[in-house]
């Protein structure tokens, strides 16, 4: 039978670490009404995963355990805590009422312990085997990760970036859990609890293919601009983008001939027709040059937008997290 080894080091348990532990565990139910010294704290973790994650082999996959170990660590946690924990539904893995309750229990006992463990165990990046998970759009992927992982890899080579769309994971719920360390973005207000810092100001390019019939005519006037077939990237179809928002301000529209959701798809469309693409300037000076396109500056005022990082607050002095967020902006530094 398969044992369960917690992933974690093991951590010294300091009076900080003591403390900790006897503030949140007076206040949660599932460990308050068990005997302590029967029950694995390690198991905390698989129970953290199995909850967010609702599926044995992700959770598995998560903190580095095998199908066999993670069942195995459901098993005991069914047994401690006198319930199931997760049940069929349909085709997928349910919380039953009882998970539903535990899991912002375990969220803020986790997140507090584990800011004691940041400080009382710096980081390290030369030795670090630490995962951190970050939600990001194909633009900003683009823009960031090429500088930032040849940054973490010199500096930490046993570091993992696992990096997720924002249609993989709701931001606010994927922050708030724990499941997200760092989120690259445009964001209005920060969610509850959340910390943001800008990292750069975008604005706006039209690229099209060499040889579209806007070339070779003198400026690009708005008459002509909005006489073309267009091409919009948008993973939500919620509302009007920027352009499509200022036009309407004059009085104006636009033919948008197609949608796509991924910027990589936008200049191989482009390339072989007449469609023009109005795109972020970071990413359309970058396809322009991978795929031959020409670029053209918008003929209409628009406002651009801020990329900012976001985090939890219980990371503000996670040494780790820190480094993390550092590497990020400073690998955009020109």
């Amino acid at each position: 039978m398969s044992t369960f080894v917690s992933p974690l080091p093991i951590v010294p348990i300091t009076l900080g670490v003591f403390a900790t532990l006897g503030k949140w565990i007076d206040q949660i139910d599932f460990i308050h009404s068990m005997n302590l010294s029967q029950f694995d704290l390690n198991l905390l973790t698989a129970l953290e995963a199995l909850l967010e994650e609702r599926s044995v082999t992700r959770a598995g996959r998560r903190i580095g355990l095998s199908q066999p170990a993670m069942s195995n660590a459901l098993a005991r946690l069914r047994e401690h805590l006198h319930d199931p924990l997760l049940v069929r539904s349909g085709g997928a893995m349910a919380l039953t009422p009882h998970a539903v309750v535990l899991r912002p229990q375990l969220t803020e006992l986790l997140g507090e312990l584990r800011r004691v463990l940041a400080k009382a165990r710096p980081f390290e990046p030369a030795t670090a085997e630490q995962s951190f998970r970050l939600l990001a759009t194909d633009f900003i992927e683009m823009v960031v990760l090429p500088k930032l992982v040849g940054r973490v890899l010199t500096a930490a080579p046993r570091v993992t970036l696992d990096v997720r769309l924002f249609a993989e994971t709701d931001v606010a719920e994927g922050i708030g859990s724990g499941a997200i360390d760092l989120v690259l973005g445009v964001f209005g207000e920060p969610p509850p609890g959340c910390r943001a810092d800008a990292l750069f100001r975008e604005n706006f390019l039209c690229v099209v293919r060499s040889g579209h019939p806007l070339l070779g005519r003198g400026r690009l006037t708005l008459k002509r601009y909005v006489e073309q077939p267009h091409l919009l990237v948008s993973q939500h179809r919620s509302g009007p983008g920027a352009v499509d928002v200022a036009l309407q301000r004059l009085g104006l529209s636009r033919h948008i001939a197609l949608y796509v959701s991924h910027f990589l798809v936008a200049p191989l469309v482009v390339a072989q027709s007449d469609l023009v693409a109005t795109l972020p300037a970071r990413a359309a000076k970058l396809l322009a040059v991978q795929h031959g396109l020409r670029l053209l500056p918008p003929p209409v005022a628009l406002s651009g937008f801020t990329v900012s990082q976001l985090w939890h607050q219980r990371t503000d002095e996670s040494p780790s997290h820190m480094w993390l967020r550092a590497q990020v902006k400073q690998s955009l530094r020109r």
